[in-house]
């Protein structure tokens, strides 16, 4: 890979999870900060990943979406 190259994570250039990720993570009123800290990663990474500069595998947007569904569901119980 080159500089010019975008980091895809391992996952298909063309497949771009970060605006699903950032209209989930904002239609369940979800800080990229408490996000971050409930993955254990940094906020920067958060960021990047929505913005589509950093990609991410399989595995990593399977977390991303259960971490969303849960933080989702722990709020709808009160």
């Amino acid at each position: 890979m080159n500089e010019s190259t975008p980091d895809t994570g391992g996952r298909p250039p063309g497949r771009n999870f970060g605006p699903e990720m950032r209209a989930l993570r904002v239609e369940h009123a979800i800080s990229q900060t408490y996000l971050a800290r409930v993955l254990g990663v940094s906020q920067p990474y958060v960021a990047r990943v929505e913005k589509g500069v950093r990609g991410v595998t399989p595995r990593q947007e399977r977390r991303f979406r259960l971490a969303i569904a849960r933080i989702a569901k722990e709020r709808a119980r009160g």
